[in-house]
């Protein structure tokens, strides 16, 4: 799973990461490599945050904004 490239963020991350890649040394490409899976796992949640927030909006569920903090 790649960053997504629809966003103006998943765009500018990815080529960010394409760009460092090409910069490393070849033993320090694993970061590289690190930092694009952080970037997915990140994208996954937040697209899991913004589903669960439709729900309970959809369920007439209303969150304390403090706790999302």
């Amino acid at each position: 799973m790649q960053p997504k490239e629809n966003t103006k963020m998943g765009k500018i991350m990815l080529k960010k990461i394409q760009e460092f890649q090409e910069r490393f040394p070849d033993q320090h490409k694993d970061l590289a490599k690190y930092t694009l899976h952080l970037v997915e796992a990140i994208d996954k949640l937040n697209e899991e945050h913004r589903r669960l927030v439709a729900v309970n909006a959809v369920a007439g569920i209303k969150l304390n904004p403090a706790e999302e903090i």
